[in-house]
């Protein structure tokens, strides 16, 4: 039997379901379009089609690449440096209003580069907070 301490997506999922305040897993369930126990088999760490993740995905507006990687059906991503790891892990503590902010500021950021040509300042030049 499947343990769900172990399985990636069935913590994520219950996290999502607790950050976001659902009343209840059966709520969720039925945000997602799914069945109880559809979402029932999966936090159990179960292993189920990819068509319900593709639902779950829809209902958090996550891309539901994400949810094939922790499901195991895609392997997990190279790119994903521990520098990465660490700003979606502070990111997912902050509330969704103070996410989209540091957001706009990442994109303001990400467009200077562009114009930038792809260079970044010399870290000794850079100006420090």
């Amino acid at each position: 039997m499947p343990d769900a301490a172990d399985n990636p997506l069935a913590i994520y999922l219950r996290q999502e379901i607790e950050d976001r305040q659902f009343r209840s897993e059966r709520a969720f369930a039925a945000r997602a379009g799914i069945s109880p126990r559809t979402l029932g088999r999966i936090l159990r760490g179960e292993k189920v089609d990819p068509e319900p993740l593709q639902k779950i995905a829809a209902a958090l507006n996550t891309p539901v690449e994400n949810l094939y990687r922790l499901a195991g059906y895609l392997p997990p991503s190279v790119a994903q440096t521990q520098v990465l790891a660490e700003i979606e892990n502070l990111l997912r503590q902050l509330p969704e209003a103070d996410q989209r902010r540091i957001l706009e500021v990442v994109r303001v950021e990400h467009k200077y580069h562009q114009q930038q040509g792809g260079r970044s300042k010399p870290l000794n030049q850079q100006k420090t907070g």
